[in-house]
């Protein structure tokens, strides 16, 4: 299973995001985490805003004016604290993406020009730079896309924790189906 893992293009891709960016571990783990706090923040708006159409409803009868009001701005808050972790993660991401392009291709470059000459007679060295430059900019690109992918799996467990939560049946049954798809996709 581990194996199958290593040749999963997203895995293959973290785990060399990983080895690429050594200097910054501390930061793409904090990065992370900032988009998986930005999403549960993002998760909970539609809890709040519930809430607030169920006062909304009940308003006109009991005058909870204020709570339909402090509900409307918690949605805003939350979006605004959303946003707080969202946006330095992405820019450190940026960043991050950067560094992890040049140390691959630094590393890259050190491997080529280690090898004998007979090795650069035989191969062009355009082709080399070309290879060099695509396989940095592939990594870098997945690097600044990361947060895509924790953006989907926590929506992912989000619907399904808040499914559980409403319908528990229901939760069942998409947590079922889930793993059986996503045992389907690694295994094929």
């Amino acid at each position: 299973m581990f194996a199958r893992l290593k040749r999963n293009p997203i895995c293959y891709l973290a785990m060399r995001m990983w080895q690429f960016g050594k200097e910054r571990r501390k930061t793409i783990v904090i990065t992370m985490c900032g988009s998986l706090l930005a999403m549960a923040a993002w998760l909970s708006i539609p809890l709040v805003m519930a809430r607030f159409i169920n006062q909304a409803q009940q308003a006109a009868s009991n005058d909870a004016l204020f709570e339909c009001a402090f509900l409307l701005a918690l949605s805003v808050a939350i979006g605004v604290v959303a946003w707080m972790f969202h946006g330095p993660s992405r820019v450190t991401e940026i960043v991050t993406s950067v560094l992890v392009r040049r140390n691959l291709q630094l590393g890259l470059l050190r491997k080529v020009t280690a090898l004998p000459m007979k090795w650069h007679t035989g191969h062009h060295s355009g082709e080399t730079i070309d290879r060099v430059g695509r396989a940095g900019s592939a990594l870098s690109e997945f690097a600044d896309a990361s947060f895509m992918v924790l953006q989907l799996s926590g929506r992912l467990v989000g619907a399904m924790v808040m499914m559980s939560i409403f319908m528990p049946e229901a939760g069942v049954i998409v947590a079922v189906s889930t793993i059986v798809s996503v045992v389907v996709i690694v295994a094929f």
